[in-house]
Order: structure tokens, then sequence, then C-alpha cells
């Protein structure tokens, strides 16, 4: 990554084993360390079962070489308590729910990662020009039109699959997934391309 420029790198916390919040500490203690470049923590508590509470993420903001946390808990208590008791200059607070992107917007947030802005980018990035316009209005249409694209996620259950069948329909890649089992059927398929058509056509009428 470095050979390739990489300007940060996003490390998870420990997963599998269960660890405490010390060995949370110690973990990216060691990484910030040893990083070519600033660490982003990544909370992801569905993926590795050791959540980052926020305290430890306050810890870890003060340390050189962090340089914020993607949250992607959906635990937006605790990520609002976060931003709004420890506003560490330079630490970013990003989002990771696309549920999210619009309130952590508005309640004073640095932006988002998504994995569905892969489906259909341009909502997020409205809704983050919105954010720098100081337009609230906006940054809320935006989040109604995300959540119609999350549609997608539930009708799937596997959000992977459900993008990648998603790029499919917009000739930008394909629904095959390494595990064949975890491929999405072709009657999914069916029901994937009328939610697309869907959201397309409302965003013609809207504009």
């Amino acid at each position: 990554m470095k050979d390739c420029g990489a300007d940060y790198i996003v490390a998870t916390p420990p997963y599998y084993h269960a660890a405490s919040q010390e060995d949370i500490m110690e973990h990216y203690k060691q990484i910030a360390v040893k990083a070519f470049a600033p660490v982003i923590i990544y909370n992801i508590p569905s993926a590795t079962h050791n959540p980052i509470e926020p305290d430890t993420i306050g810890r870890l903001a003060g340390l050189q070489n962090i340089a914020g946390v993607k949250d992607s808990s959906g635990n937006f208590m605790n990520f609002t308590r976060g931003l709004f008791e420890r506003k560490e200059e330079g630490f970013a607070w990003i989002q990771g729910e696309d549920y999210l992107c619009g309130a952590t917007l508005l309640a004073g947030g640095d932006g988002m990662v998504s994995g569905l802005s892969n489906v259909r980018v341009e909502p997020y990035v409205e809704m983050y020009r919105a954010f720098l316009n100081g337009d609230s209005e906006k940054i809320k249409a935006c989040q109604v039109r995300i959540n119609r694209l999350y549609r997608l996620i539930h009708l799937i259950g596997n959000g992977n699959a459900a993008i990648k069948a998603a790029t499919e329909y917009y000739v930008r890649g394909s629904r095959r997934m390494q595990q064949r089992s975890m491929s999405i059927s072709n009657n999914q398929m069916t029901e994937v391309q009328r939610i697309l058509e869907d959201y397309d056509r409302d965003l013609r009428t809207v504009r």
C-alpha cells in the first residue's frame, strides 16, 4: 500500500477472539507506531464482534498518527457521545452506516464512507456539498434518496451481494460472488432491477 501511495490506513480492532478495551487500545497503539500513513479506526462490531467504546475512541484520538474513526456500528448514541464530548483537532468523525449519513453531517460530523455509494454516488456527493453550503434541507432530501437505495440491502440481506448486483444492472460490475452460494438468483436480480428503475424514475421526476 505504501508503494501505491495510500494516504490513510483503515484498521479494524482485533476480531474473532474477545478483546477488552485495553486490548483494543494496545492494538491501535502498535499499529499507529508502525504505520507509514495516518490510521483511521474502523468500528464495525457486526464483523469483528469487538465494539470500540466512546471512551476508548476518545483516548485513541489523542495519539499521534491516529487520524479519525469510521463508525459502522449503527449506534448513533455512542457516535454522538464521542463527537460532542471529544472534538480533537485534526481527528475526523466519519459515518459508515448509510442510514446515518445525513444525521451525522447535521450533528457536525466530518463525512461518510459508504459501500452503498458504489451503486449511486450522486446523493452522497450532493449531500456533502449541501453540508459545505449549510443546506440542511438538501441534506435531508439526499438522505431520503439514500434510504430508498437501501431497499437493495433489505431485499438481499447480504450487502455485498446486493451492491454487486446493482453494479451489474448499471453495467459496471458483476453480481457473481467468489462463493457461488452467495450470488443472487435471477428472481432476486429482477427485484433489484425493479428497485433501481423506481429509483431512477423518481430521480428524473424530482429533477
